[in-house]
């Protein structure tokens, strides 16, 4: 299968990445490019089930959140520069 300009652009839109003409060139000159979506198309899926997210598979390597260190409250509000004594106060950084 051969890839053009149009048909890496439009593989990237799909994959919503932006990529620059230079890139696309880059890309459509690179025979090693080709190869490997060739080497993907030929891997067989067929006994594999079909997901919407990768995490509807069950982990078990994840570790168990631990909690190993607190801050006392008192330190966290020496070093806030506004508190109320119960909540830090942030800068808002998005405007609504």
């Amino acid at each position: 299968m051969e890839y053009n300009n149009k048909k890496v652009e439009s593989l990237a839109n799909m994959l919503m990445i932006d990529v620059s003409q230079e890139e696309v060139e880059a890309i459509v000159e690179d025979t090693s490019f080709n190869d490997y979506l060739i080497f993907m198309q030929n891997i067989d899926t067929q006994d594999v089930a079909m997901m919407h997210l990768p995490y509807d598979e069950v982990t078990t390597y994840l570790r168990d959140d631990s909690i190993e260190y607190v801050l006392e409250r008192e330190t966290m509000f020496k070093n806030a520069p506004k508190h109320d004594n119960q909540f830090i106060e942030v800068v808002q950084v998005i405007s609504k």
